[in-house]
């Protein structure tokens, strides 16, 4: 697995400066793509007392215009840069809040609504969901390759309290490399495939959605095995600053209404609904790694198929022939067997 970054040498000063940038944008960004969505549910979105508050935080946390730094990073996400420019809009001949968010809102729907941000919105979908059908189909191949399968996911991230840690997130992508060859040495053959996707979150920072697939006629307890990953994490990938959290818990797993970790034995709608669930949240747009992260190209990875694995596929062709037919898999699939 190669991924294509650059040594950084970015100094803490700077980074410090650039965390309350990115979180301006994470807001910005957000409420642009809410609002996007919303239009095509309702086609006159009124500005509602929640609304009103976050455009009122962006307007209040804006940095200053002749702020370079931000000008460079916001030109770089559409969505952001969208806020930003109804923003300096409305600013101009406000005489009070309440009239200045008024004017926000307008120019924020009038941008959104326009043909230039709902094209860039509906390619940037596209290839998510393409991403998110080909991780899909990619736990679908895993599951016909083996019997019984287990899914592990883990959030490792870093202590936002340690200064130390800020500098170290620029190494994320190899800790991470680091955590993977400790993985393939330590569970070899029963580790079917992986996949992994970098974010950016006010409260973690730099943080990495982490799935593993082994064996799951070969091993058990799947919890314990993430509680092992995450502990080799925290005690020799990243010490001292490395944390995790362990999405196999049965606590955590409430939350959802399809559960996408675990062992899984049969290939039903359960198990299509949860890695559908799965492959759509580790795949959906996010543009702040790339800001946070010097030289970041590629946010999201996932393993590929070795010869025996595609081999084993081939000799299930008639198998594979059926799922197609009931769940409506992709190409990618058939492309294994053709």
């Amino acid at each position: 697995m190669n991924f294509e970054i650059e040594n950084s040498s970015v100094e803490l000063d700077a980074l410090f400066c650039q965390l309350p940038v990115v979180a301006w944008i994470k807001m910005a960004d957000a409420t642009a793509r809410r609002i996007c969505l919303s239009l095509r549910f309702c086609k006159d979105p009124r500005l509602s007392r929640k609304l009103k508050v976050i455009l009122f935080s962006l307007n209040e946390e804006c940095p200053y215009e002749e702020d370079a730094l931000f000008e460079s990073m916001v030109r770089r996400v559409y969505t952001s840069l969208s806020v930003y420019k109804a923003l300096t809009d409305s600013r101009v001949n406000s005489c009070s809040n309440d009239e200045l968010i008024r004017k926000f809102f307008e120019a924020l729907l009038g941008i959104i609504k326009g043909e230039e941000f709902q094209n860039t919105f509906k390619n940037e979908e596209k290839v998510s969901q393409r991403s998110s059908a080909l991780l899909s189909d990619y736990f679908f191949n895993l599951k016909l390759i083996r019997s019984k399968i287990l899914i592990i996911r883990l959030d490792l991230y870093y202590n936002q309290d340690s200064i130390e840690s800020i500098a170290c997130q620029q190494n994320v992508v190899k800790d991470w490399q680091e955590l993977l060859a400790y993985v393939r040495k330590t569970f070899k053959s029963h580790l079917l495939g992986h996949a992994m996707k970098i974010e950016f979150g006010i409260d973690r920072g730099v943080h990495v959605h982490s799935i593993f697939c082994m064996d799951g006629s070969k091993l058990k307890s799947d919890v314990k095995i993430a509680a092992l990953i995450g502990k080799h994490w925290v005690s020799n990938v990243v010490p001292q600053i490395g944390r995790y959290f362990n999405c196999n818990t049965n606590s955590h797993l409430y939350k959802y209404k399809s559960r996408c970790v675990g062992l899984f034995d049969k290939i039903d709608e359960d198990f299509k609904n949860g890695v559908e669930f799965m492959s759509s949240y580790v795949t959906k747009p996010d543009p702040l790694p790339s800001l946070v992260i010097d030289g970041l190209k590629r946010k999201f990875r996932k393993g590929g198929l070795s010869k025996k694995q595609k081999k084993r596929l081939k000799e299930r062709g008639e198998k594979i022939k059926n799922l197609n037919e009931q769940f409506h898999l992709t190409d990618a699939v058939n492309e294994i067997t053709s």
